[in-house]
């Protein structure tokens, strides 16, 4: 079994592929098939060249094949991932995410590497609020909890209001 690695995924990696991969393989292709088509190459050169060609050409159709697995909406969230473009006219703000988010969802199953676990980013604003409505509900206060869990006022005032992820130890008392 291949050595497991733990990245984060994130949809930066979505928009740089969208926004750089895609258009500098296409230009290596078309640069690496001029200078094949000029032949006035040597022949270790040659091998070389074609490599490159090859290199880029699949990643050219495997984003081509991507695409006509996607729906027209999917599609325009590729070309513009970042923000609606025009050509999405009528769509919400929340609606774009969520197509946007599995689009995404889409990309990463066909082009990240299966040895590599992958982790979502934790939405530290989203975190802080469930903690704090998790010890309201519960009826404990601030500073009930923070001499629980041995930490300061601020700490807590921190993860409750998303500037700070807690560590894996106090999360796991939480």
């Amino acid at each position: 079994m291949g050595n497991i690695f733990l990245k984060r995924r994130s949809l930066y990696l979505f928009y740089y592929w969208c926004n750089r991969t895609i258009p500098e393989a296409e230009f290596r292709y078309e640069m690496a098939d001029q200078a094949l088509k000029a032949g006035k190459i040597d022949e270790v050169d040659i091998s070389k060249i074609e490599k490159e060609r090859d290199e880029a050409y699949r990643e050219v159709f495997n984003y081509k094949t991507f695409l006509a697995e996607l729906s027209d909406v999917e599609k325009e969230i590729v070309s513009s991932p970042q923000e609606p473009s025009n050509k999405l006219v009528g769509i919400k703000l929340a609606q774009f995410e969520d197509i946007r988010l599995e689009v995404f969802r889409k990309w990463c199953v066909k082009f990240l590497p299966k040895n590599i676990v992958y982790i979502r980013e934790i939405d530290k604003m989203k975190l802080g609020k469930n903690l704090k409505e998790s010890r309201l509900e519960k009826g404990y206060s601030a500073i009930d909890v923070c001499r629980y869990l041995g930490i300061s006022e601020g700490a807590l005032r921190n993860y409750e209001n998303g500037n700070r992820v807690p560590s894996l130890s106090v999360f796991y008392v939480l």
